[in-house]
């Protein structure tokens, strides 16, 4: 027997429930968008929400089943919570933006839940009134002098140098890590191709830690860098910066530790009160796209074109 889901939108919105028991997909019929949420078992519709929105464009369901977060297109910043009985919770919207939701993600405990803009700004939605208790700006001068700035250099060039000396891609660059002097700025990516369709720009990654601790975020008007934000004070601890735009960052499930891949050889760890660690792949063609953590935490699987590697964190 086969089961169709009736006007989906695309793949790109669809989640699954936490414990896999139901799925939300996307679906637009009749002139309007709506939530439709499936059994898995089934593949019966067991309810669909309609949502107030444009042209919607992602789903994201809360870590505890109750809640979904779904967000508009980019030209228009809307952001929906209805509750799992399809009652909308919160309509948030923003009129004196003009452009819209580029990602969003929900914090573990599902108290916070993370917006960010294609205005390069995280607004922090509390679940109680599903407004913004603080909003995060991705600055790339005027960074206070109290957060850690770490600039991945080449060994034997100074920072001023390496600024200005292009990444030969085809080479594994030896590299460290200097703690760049106040006041610091971050790199902007400025090469833009006025023929494309869409410009680098708004916040592409969200990611908290396995405790909600820290929030790391991607803006990519500035790709090369990895800004980590603490929680409980709303405010910027560390920005990691390297050589080459950022690919992937995923958090350890039970460490304050975040990996970092930038398409290189190597595989950057942020740790907690500890700084930035720089560990080269086996191989040096190695080209690293995509991080796995075992749910342990004591193994990363390290993804690259053609191989993958695993890397074991002792003590």
């Amino acid at each position: 027997e086969r089961r169709y889901i009736q006007y989906p939108k695309s793949r790109v919105a669809l989640a699954f429930h936490p414990e896999g028991d139901y799925v939300a997909v996307a679906q637009r019929h009749d002139y309007h968008d709506f939530i439709g949420i499936y059994n898995t078992q089934s593949w019966a519709m067991v309810r669909e929400i309609a949502v107030d929105t444009v042209d919607l464009t992602g789903i994201e369901w809360s870590p505890d089943g109750l809640h979904l977060v779904a967000w508009d297109l980019a030209g228009n910043f809307c952001a929906v919570v209805v509750n799992v009985g399809g009652v909308v919770k919160r309509v948030y919207t923003e009129d004196s933006v003009c452009l819209g939701v580029r990602s969003c993600v929900w914090a573990p405990g599902g108290q916070l839940l993370a917006v960010g803009g294609y205005d390069e700004r995280i607004r922090m939605l509390n679940h109680l009134t599903w407004r913004p208790v603080s909003t995060l700006v991705h600055r790339a001068q005027g960074i206070p002098a109290t957060v850690d700035v770490f600039n991945e250099v080449e060994i034997g060039t100074s920072l001023a140098q390496e600024s200005r000396t292009p990444v030969d891609q085809s080479t594994r660059v030896r590299s460290r890590f200097v703690l760049a002097a106040a006041p610091s700025g971050i790199r902007v990516a400025v090469a833009v191709d006025v023929h494309r369709a869409e410009r680098r720009l708004g916040v592409s990654v969200l990611a908290f830690s396995a405790e909600g601790a820290f929030l790391a975020s991607v803006c990519e008007s500035m790709p090369n860098a990895v800004w980590i934000w603490k929680v409980d004070e709303m405010r910027l601890l560390a920005v990691v910066q390297t050589l080459r735009a950022v690919r992937a960052c995923r958090w350890s499930p039970v460490e304050r530790t975040l990996a970092v891949a930038t398409g290189s050889s190597s595989v950057y760890l942020w740790k907690w009160e500890d700084g930035v660690f720089i560990h080269d792949c086996p191989s040096a063609t190695a080209t690293v796209a995509g991080l796995v953590w075992n749910p342990n935490g004591d193994t990363l699987a390290v993804l690259s074109k053609g191989m993958f590697m695993l890397g074991f964190l002792g003590e």
